[in-house]
């Protein structure tokens, strides 16, 4: 069998590179906290990315959404205002029941992750990303920390 040539190796270091680049940390879970203005993108492609990695998007706005729902159009009389909202509560469909629950459970979540402030992405429930909606953008902020810190 013929020894491979220098170029051919030096051919195959290189086409390997890409790959290399790609060495660094990976989170075991995402979480990326926004409310109904925060357009997160990306989601798809760093799934691809990281297939191994639990991604979830969570909105942390649903509670106030419903409770702005509830509250609308209530009489001025706070007694019949407060059975109004009560009833209102109770002809909750199983969506928006849905919704209030995820919300419940993404706010109980950003409080245990002491999140301050959104849009933010959460990498293994831990590091923080504020202000970014790109999830491949986060991630590669995440890494480039992680790169400085010498993990």
């Amino acid at each position: 069998m013929r020894t491979p040539t220098i170029p051919l190796l030096l051919m195959i270091v290189w086409v390997a590179m890409p790959a290399l680049a790609d060495v660094g940390p990976t989170p075991a879970r995402v979480d990326a906290f926004g409310t109904v203005v925060d357009k997160f993108i990306g989601t798809e492609r760093l799934q691809k990315r990281l297939p191994d990695t639990a991604i979830e998007v969570l909105r942390i706005d649903g509670v106030e959404n419903i409770k702005a729902m509830l509250g609308q159009d209530l009489p001025g009389d706070t007694q019949q205002a407060s059975r109004t909202a009560l009833k209102n509560l109770q002809r909750l469909g199983t969506a928006e029941r849905e919704q209030l629950q995820q919300s419940a459970d993404a706010l109980v979540l950003a409080w245990q992750y002491e999140v301050r402030r959104h849009p933010a992405i959460v990498f293994d429930q831990r590091y923080v990303v504020y202000g970014v909606t790109d999830l491949r953008e986060a991630y590669v902020l995440y890494r480039k920390w992680h790169e400085a810190k010498g993990s």
